[in-house]
């Protein structure tokens, strides 16, 4: 029994060195439940040493898977990624560059071609007043051929009615 009472405090002790130890836990949850069905004090089921002991030992053992499953978790987290990962992550940056150029050019395809839609639109207006210069100038040439050619019909039609 001396034994095992020092095995008991030895656990204990790694345990408040390091509350996270899971061995620690285990070994101390599965010596409180093992060292129960040898003492005395289970037999007598009512006994609140053997239902306190009990509860011990449930706790350590339940500590103990919990951190059984962090340590899994943390380990997965810090996992180097497998090489098809890694392979496919750079597959995937690759075509992510790639897009990146493309959109560059057609950016910069856009933007030639809206240079050139201003360009087209500022010779259409230059070209636009031009002709509509001519065509003010011919107008007006017209009107002032029509003008004298009706003062001149007018100018013989009333000197035939003197």
């Amino acid at each position: 029994r001396e034994d095992l009472d020092g095995v008991e405090a030895a656990y204990r002790a790694a345990i408040t060195a390091d509350p996270g130890h899971i061995e620690a836990h285990a070994k101390l949850g599965l010596l409180l439940e093992n060292g129960l069905l040898l003492r005395d004090e289970w037999a007598d089921v009512n006994g609140a040493a053997a239902k306190y002991r009990w509860r011990q030992a449930c706790r350590h053992l339940h500590t103990a898977k919990v951190l059984e499953k962090g340590e899994k978790v943390l380990a997965a987290l810090h996992k180097p990624p497998a090489p098809a990962a890694e392979e496919g992550l750079l597959a995937a940056t690759d075509r992510a560059q790639a897009a990146e150029k493309g959109l560059a050019r057609a950016e910069a395809r856009a933007q030639e071609h809206e240079e050139e839609m201003d360009k087209l639109r500022h010779d259409h207006e230059a070209a636009m007043a031009k002709v509509e210069g001519k065509h003010a100038a011919s107008l007006a040439k017209v009107e002032g051929k029509h003008a004298a050619s009706l003062a001149k019909v007018e100018g013989k039609h009333a000197a035939s009615l003197a």
